[in-house]
């Protein structure tokens, strides 16, 4: 059954000008330079919002690939589609045009993937397409989702009805839901939707991060101890993953879970990696070059300076040096593995059990295999990245535990209102 949009509501639109074809000859030395206006109908204003390209020289069939997104668009309007000769002297000439419907000429799918469309031009006035017998075409993507105005109008909705199940904060534009465990699921809504779980708990009792099925996904874990909402957190869980108006909040959220796993009951790995780099014979050196030549049994990456340390068939950590900062990673080899594992590779620089203010790290979900050294392969991931030289190894612990009574929650059971 054929879906129709509501035109009570607003909507973003994100457009991409691929190409135009066999379009006419507008100068007297030369063919055309041509650009393109895309006049979005939006509700704040009475006039249009254009998506305009750059010129492009003496071309009839321009490649353009110019991508612009426009929010809060009214698609009881149309669209109008131009096409301008530039001109550096005079003005420019209006050459092609189209007026297309939202309804009718373009949207055939409502989930905010991009449908291609090559639409045929209208000539005005004298000018015709270039080679007789074919018409000047342009080829462009169009696809559109409810606008962030939209859900963010539901939010205050929810709001005014005052329900005493979360906290509200509705200067910040927050909401917060309670999970169990002293866990709560954090929503804000000011410039775009922001995730993220509060733990409470004084001491870390449960693996929590983020997880998107079929996309790879980050979760970045903070130890900063501050108040929220009334609330002690000693640590804080967000969502990576900017779920702005243009990603299309309809297609990524249903796509979205929360991952909670018991106490960390079963360790298999657990080390300081000052142990690893010193079995690798690395003296401590942060120079890409001396640890290349210096390190053993190791796997070095000229082209992204990257020094790979693989430990049984199990895991490998990957050291990428950069000319300020140093990046830090353990996989896991074994896709079979993965499947109940996690890993997790943690920065500290009191070099103690207590994290300090601030320390963090980064917990990836990798759906795609990423080759390293011809067959190992990897899915799953921890990183601490941007540490400023010089680095302690001693500072640096990583753990590889095995997860039980593993639970998925999806956040839309969560977030009723959208």
């Amino acid at each position: 059954m054929k879906q129709y949009l509501d035109p009570t509501i607003s909507y973003d639109l994100r457009a991409n000008i691929i190409r135009a074809n066999n379009l006419p000859k507008a100068d007297i030395i030369g063919t055309i330079d041509p650009f393109i206006k895309i006049l979005v109908p939006v509700f704040s204003h009475e006039k249009y919002i254009p998506i305009e390209t750059f010129p492009r020289v003496n071309e009839i069939n321009p490649i353009y690939n110019y991508k612009g997104n426009i929010s809060n668009v009214d698609i009881s309007r149309d669209i109008l589609i131009e096409v301008w000769d530039y001109d550096n002297f005079n003005s420019n000439d209006l050459v092609c045009t189209k007026t297309l419907s939202f309804q009718k000429d373009l949207i055939e799918k409502y989930d905010g993937h991009i449908s291609k469309k090559e639409i045929i031009l209208n000539c005005v006035k004298k000018y015709k397409p270039f080679h007789a017998g074919s018409e000047s075409t342009l080829t462009l993507s169009l696809g559109i989702s409810p606008s962030y105005q939209y859900y963010l109008n539901k939010f205050l909705q929810k709001c005014l009805q005052n329900d005493n199940s979360q906290f509200i904060d509705k200067t910040k534009l927050q909401l917060c839901y309670f999970l169990g465990n002293n866990l709560y699921l954090k929503l804000s809504f000011k410039n775009h939707l922001k995730l993220s779980i509060l733990d409470c708990n004084e001491v870390r009792q449960q693996i929590i991060y983020f997880e998107m099925s079929g996309k790879d996904c980050k979760s970045k874990m903070c130890f900063k101890k501050t108040q929220k909402f009334g609330l002690q957190v000693k640590r804080q869980i967000k969502l990576r993953e900017k779920l702005n108006r243009f990603k299309n909040l309809h297609f990524l959220l249903p796509l979205l879970k929360v991952v909670i796993a018991s106490p960390f009951e079963t360790i298999i790995e657990n080390k300081v990696f000052k142990e690893l780099s010193e079995k690798h014979e690395w003296n401590g050196s942060l120079k890409f070059r001396d640890v290349k030549y210096q390190a053993v049994d190791v796997i070095s990456d000229v082209n992204t300076k990257s020094i790979y340390m693989v430990e049984s068939d199990l895991y490998f950590t990957r050291s990428q040096f950069e000319t300020q900062t140093f990046h830090q990673r353990i996989c896991i080899l074994n896709p079979k593995e993965l499947e109940g594992l996690h890993v997790e590779i943690i920065y500290n620089e009191n070099n103690n059990n207590q994290h300090n203010d601030g320390s963090c790290h980064t917990i990836v979900e990798y759906h795609g295999n990423v080759k390293l050294d011809g067959d190992l392969r990897y899915q799953v991931s921890s990183e601490v990245n941007d540490l400023t030289y010089p680095v302690d190894h001693s500072k640096l612990t990583f753990s590889i535990w095995k997860k039980k009574n593993y639970i998925q929650y999806n956040v839309l059971d969560f977030i009723p209102i959208l």
